[in-house]
């Protein structure tokens, strides 16, 4: 970027939209503070922060600094399709990412399937297409995931109660490229050919996506910023 983006934490419920969101959320998002463009991430308890939280929203970052990027769904920005799509695909790397500097995110992969396993365990399928393929993304992310024995539990669940998704997740599941994860530079299918891509084709999830590089919109908020600070100086 050119100069140094400083991390800096807040409450999300102090902010305006994420604060009425319903359930857990933590997040991290560039923002321009008294003149310059840093990295704020919105946590959503203060109190006994996991480490492996604080790492996996400022990793997510890191890699789009390094060309990992995401798609967008234009008709319907940020909806829970497009967000789902997008961790599947990056979670793998942010994983890595995570080990090779010393945090061990498996505990927090494990948690989330044990949740989902006990939730749709007790939860019936419904009628609405959409979240079978939100369900079948979410699905996917944790069997690539998580450990061999909430695996092995999870697919139980999906394939006894959760039939019509089942059968999209099996799709899903037959697209994850081949690759190594902790040396990703040395595939280049991932980057020029994203799964993200294929999956949207393959299950026929219409028009409206595109491509984004975030990296380039932080680019022009650090110029914007900074010109604006060289022009007060100026005057």
């Amino acid at each position: 970027m050119g100069v140094p983006i400083e991390v800096m934490v807040g409450n999300r419920r102090e902010h305006q939209q994420l604060g009425s969101f319903r359930g857990e959320l933590n997040t991290a998002y560039p923002h321009v503070v008294e003149g310059k463009v840093v990295l704020a991430l919105w946590l959503d308890s203060f109190s006994n922060v996991n480490p492996i939280v604080i790492t996996h929203e400022i990793g997510h970052w890191v890699l789009k600094l390094q060309g990992v990027r995401g798609f967008i769904y234009q008709p319907q920005p940020h909806s829970n399709v497009e967000i789902l799509l997008n961790s599947f695909a990056h979670h793998p790397l942010l994983y890595a990412l995570q080990r090779s500097l010393g945090y061990e995110p498996q505990p927090e992969i494990d948690s989330r399937a044990l949740n989902d396993i006990t939730v749709f365990s007790e939860r019936k399928e419904t009628r609405d297409t959409r979240s079978w393929i939100a369900n079948a993304l979410l699905f996917a992310d944790d069997l690539t995931n998580c450990s061999d024995t909430y695996r092995r539990r999870l697919k139980a669940v999906v394939k006894k109660k959760h039939p019509n998704t089942a059968k999209l997740l099996n799709r899903i599941l037959q697209l994850v490229p081949h690759y190594n994860p902790i040396h990703p530079d040395k595939n280049f299918r991932f980057y020029r050919r994203p799964i993200q891509r294929r999956i949207i084709q393959e299950l026929r999830l219409g028009a409206g996506w595109r491509e984004m590089d975030e990296v380039d919109s932080l680019k022009a908020m650090v110029d914007t910023a900074t010109r604006g600070v060289q022009d007060a100086q100026i005057s």
